[in-house]
């Protein structure tokens, strides 16, 4: 029996490979336990323009959503958008529509990137 090995890849590819595994597993397990995080915490902890704690988990939340979108290209959010530009559409779609703010976080984040940020 002869056994192929396959090309030893790059420290950049095993970085890549590691990334994706690491948030589409995330980005699963959070789908998976939606009930986790709802919206009207996700509100709740965005809004809180005192508290730097809130802060920090509202950014978070979002950004590990942003990037599993980006990795999986269901997003495509040009490089030149900021970080409190996504935060902004994100908080804008909450206040627009509470009526639907107890569906989870991990939706909601996702629903208003991908329509403020469609891909070709």
């Amino acid at each position: 029996m002869t056994l192929q090995l396959e090309r030893e890849l790059t420290s950049d590819e095993k970085a890549v490979r590691n990334g994706r595994t690491v948030i589409l597993g995330l980005a699963s397990a959070a789908h998976a336990a939606s009930a986790y995080k709802g919206g009207n915490e996700l509100f709740a902890e965005c809004s809180s323009l005192g508290d730097q704690f809130d802060q920090g988990i509202c950014y978070g939340f979002i950004v590990g959503v942003t990037d599993a979108m980006l990795v999986n290209n269901v997003a495509c959010i040009p490089k030149s958008v900021q970080v409190g530009q996504v935060r902004s559409v994100v908080i804008n779609a909450l206040t627009a529509d509470p009526v639907h703010r107890d569906a989870a976080a991990v939706d909601l984040v996702a629903d208003a990137i991908a329509k403020a940020w469609k891909c070709p």
